[in-house]
């Protein structure tokens, strides 16, 4: 399926990777940013992420670049490295649960699916969580990272939101919670 075209929105594709595990994982937010070009997208973005966002994450996992394509239907892409810079870098612990991960959810005020988004951090550190529990003191530092992430971002101009590619449209994200039960994360293919 192509990418579609929705006016000032940028898909950004988060690739981490762990020293531990060959596998990779992506998460993929997108921003409303009128104006703006996708290196000024990433400036925002990098100075904007925090350590406390990757908390419940394994120590040695990290977002190594950040893939972003303006919606314009040009689907340019453009990569850029984070330098393994330490608020790119997870710090949760030196052993992680296969398939587990924490779920952030983004909440807009639309309805339905096209209303509501989620990332899920990769290879949460065994410490973090006990009996299916997100440790509540990372959590709760996490939840103000993502909370200071969203308003720091919009401040900027690079607004975070959910976008709808059935729909081609955007919701802006109102409410940011990193929620208190593990989550289980199903390997997906690439599609070519």
């Amino acid at each position: 399926m192509p990418l579609p075209t929705i006016a000032n929105t940028f898909r950004c594709a988060f690739e981490w990777t762990d020293d531990n595990d060959p596998h990779t994982a992506t998460n993929v937010m997108h921003f409303l940013a009128p104006g703006k070009s996708e290196s000024e997208v990433f400036d925002a973005l990098d100075a904007n992420v925090t350590a406390d966002m990757w908390g419940l994450t394994h120590n040695a996992t990290q977002i190594h670049e950040v893939k972003i394509t303006k919606l314009d239907g040009v689907a340019d892409t453009f990569i850029y490295g984070t330098g393994d810079a330490a608020q790119w870098s997870g710090s949760g612990g030196t052993s992680w649960i296969p398939q587990v991960c924490a779920l952030v959810k983004l909440t807009t005020g639309a309805g339905g699916r096209r209303g509501r988004g989620r990332v899920y951090l990769p290879w949460l550190a065994e410490g973090m969580q006990d009996n299916g529990v997100v440790d509540p003191t990372v959590r709760a530092s996490s939840q103000l990272a993502w909370v200071e992430f969203a308003n720091n971002m919009a401040a900027d101009g690079v607004a975070l939101v959910v976008a709808s590619y059935v729909g081609e449209a955007v919701n802006q994200v109102q409410a940011v919670n990193v929620e208190n039960l593990v989550a289980t994360q199903r390997r997906r293919f690439h599609r070519g």
